[in-house]
């Protein structure tokens, strides 16, 4: 198989690239025009693959990237908590659009998005199926440029895959892992409501053997899938098991959601009226984050695809902390890709 991978050079696109290459498929890692390459120096001298700059919001720069290509990882995207509308909408949606069409004129008729969650609004989701769940995210700018992401695909592309990753995807070469382990590590990480809610996680490396196995594998065609490890832990859970793996206390400090909710409204304007640069350190999207449970069926991918995943959460969260420790000091690539 050969696959091409969009945003190769972010933390889920690198992810795509290792297990392809592990599956034995030839790899078009296509990275930004701006993009660092940091994240597939293992693959620096691979001849199976090929490193190639395109912009998914230029059609013209797409123009042969997907020749030969049995199919399409699309994992580039706009990833923000906070910012203009026009710009989720011609990245994630326009972009994906480009894509789309650039690999059906190739003649890939398979594209796999990598979506989110954020299609959902985060208000109590108790292991619903994530197949019959109605998609209600049309106030945030990222959900709601994902919910239009998955209709482009899905009207557009002969044989479409939406995945769409748990709550908080982790793993090696993962820069919110990284912030996590500083504010820990600083002390300076607060719960919202004690951190009761639940989640669910998953290892960036079984979600992209998923990913890659959406690729190929004639049953996904057509299909969304869910992809989490097993177990639903709870934030302050999440965070001590962190914490126990840094060597380091866990969060101690609880903020009241309800009160972040009323405030971050004021504060996502304030910051756009000082058009200050970033993000402003309180969005919507952040109060709303652990307020309540985000917890949908993931059995679709053991039963149609046959995958589950090979490690546990703590084995794969030591993982990823140990390479943490090993390349903090390093310059670290752009995030580019990550859902």
């Amino acid at each position: 198989m050969r696959l091409a991978v969009t945003g190769a050079h972010g933390f889920l696109g690198s992810h795509v690239v290792d297990a392809a290459r592990s599956a034995g498929a030839d790899v078009v890692a296509m990275i930004s025009p701006w993009g660092r390459p940091d994240r597939l120096a293992a693959h620096a001298h691979d001849p199976a693959v090929r490193l190639v700059r395109a912009d998914v919001t230029d059609p013209a720069s797409l123009r042969g990237v997907f020749d030969g290509a049995d199919a399409v990882v699309h994992a580039a995207a706009r990833v923000a908590d906070h910012g203009p509308w026009r710009t989720f909408h011609r990245v994630n949606v326009e972009g994906t659009a480009n894509v789309v069409r650039a690999a059906a004129r190739s003649g890939a008729g398979r594209v796999v998005l990598v979506s989110s969650v954020a299609v959902w609004r985060y208000r109590g989701i108790h292991g619903d199926d994530p197949r019959r769940r109605p998609r209600d995210q049309h106030v945030l700018p990222y959900g709601r440029s994902k919910l239009l992401a998955e209709d482009v695909v899905r009207e557009g592309a002969p044989e479409p895959v939406v995945v769409r990753p748990a709550l908080w995807p982790y793993g090696t070469r993962d820069p919110n892992l990284a912030r996590v382990a500083g504010a820990l590590r600083r002390g300076l990480l607060p719960l919202v409501d004690g951190g009761r809610a639940r989640l669910q996680t998953v290892d960036a490396a079984y979600l992209a053997r998923t990913l890659v196995a959406c690729a190929g594998d004639p049953v996904a065609a057509g299909r969304a899938y869910l992809v989490a490890d097993a177990g639903t832990p709870t934030w302050s859970e999440l965070f001590d098991e962190i914490a126990a793996l840094l060597g380091v206390p866990g969060p101690r400090l609880s903020l009241p959601g309800g009160m972040l909710e009323a405030v971050a409204p004021a504060a996502e304007a304030a910051w756009s009226s000082l058009r200050l640069r970033g993000e402003p350190p309180l969005t919507r999207y952040r109060a709303g984050l652990m307020r309540s449970d985000v917890v949908l069926d993931d059995a679709a991918v053991a039963t149609e695809l046959d995958l589950r995943p090979t490690r546990t959460r703590h084995a794969a969260l030591a993982s990823a902390l140990a390479d943490l420790d090993g390349v903090q000091a390093s310059p670290r690539g752009d995030a580019g890709a990550a859902p």
